[in-house]
């Protein structure tokens, strides 16, 4: 079994905005108009609209993340992907 290492990367300085706090990754279109911003989880790939209050951040990624629960551990979605090629994880 390889043994994978990560380190947490660098945020620019601290106490600023994460970079996903001020900048959408993709927008929700109803009836041609966007209704709303969404934010791409780092763990999952997936899109979610940022609701008020706190969201779930994960400190190693320095992004907000979904919210749901495998999510919580940080894996990198490209890691997780390889995890699954190497038949070491049984879902994405």
């Amino acid at each position: 079994m390889d043994a994978f290492i990560f380190s947490k990367p660098k945020l620019p300085l601290i106490g600023a905005p994460p970079r996903a706090a001020s900048q959408p990754h993709g927008v929700i279109l109803m009836d041609g108009q966007e209704v709303a911003d969404t934010l791409q989880c780092p763990h999952c790939q997936c899109h979610f609209v940022k609701i008020a209050g706190p969201a779930p951040f994960c400190t190693n990624c320095g992004a907000y993340e979904c919210g749901k629960e495998r999510c919580r551990t940080c894996i990198p979605f490209l890691l997780r992907l390889e995890l699954f090629e190497r038949h070491m994880i049984d879902e994405l």
